[in-house]
């Protein structure tokens, strides 16, 4: 354990301090050249002369070739990997979901739509009028019908109209 080289007694301790503040002070003007730098002199670390340009690293030669050719190999790698890999952004992940899994929605939905025409006792002139009606049209006459609002909901799936329709139709 570090003791100082004077006894530690309360009326003391400002010694004590001063002494810290002396050792830290001496450290920087003997090591950092603080007070007494002279700029003509050599800058000396650990007893080692460093010269005026600072410290040369000496790098091999295939350095700059071996990171150019990484840098160039990972930029090459991500355009391969997104052009012809497969390679997807979260963002364009999350989208494809979306749509599959609306998609999902209206394939399992459309049957009971299905379902709900034939049950309709008008469904043969509404057919007909889904037959005359352009393709735009077509999902509106299916919710004008009710066909496409499911048993125990109020609101109607416009993919879900629009896909009956055309079961409807074809």
């Amino acid at each position: 354990m570090f003791s100082p080289p004077f006894a530690i007694l309360p009326e003391a301790k400002t010694h004590i301090y001063d002494y810290y503040i002396f050792k830290i002070m001496n450290f920087t003007q003997h090591y950092l050249h603080f007070s007494k730098f002279n700029y003509n002199d050599p800058v000396k670390v650990d007893g080692i002369s460093i010269p005026e340009q600072g410290i040369i690293m000496n790098t091999p030669e295939w350095t700059k070739p071996a990171a150019v050719g990484a840098v160039a190999g990972a930029i090459a790698l991500a355009i391969v990997g997104f052009s012809w890999g497969g390679w997807m952004t979260a963002t364009t992940a999350a989208a494809i979901a979306n749509d599959q899994s609306r998609d999902d929605v209206v394939a399992v939905l459309m049957p009971i739509c299905v379902d709900q025409a034939g049950k309709d006792p008008e469904m043969t002139a509404r057919i007909a009028e889904l037959k005359d009606a352009p393709s735009y049209q077509r999902g509106d006459i299916v919710t004008k019908a009710g066909w496409a609002t499911m048993p125990g909901s109020t609101d109607v799936n416009r993919r879900v109209a629009q896909a009956c329709a055309e079961r409807l139709i074809g």
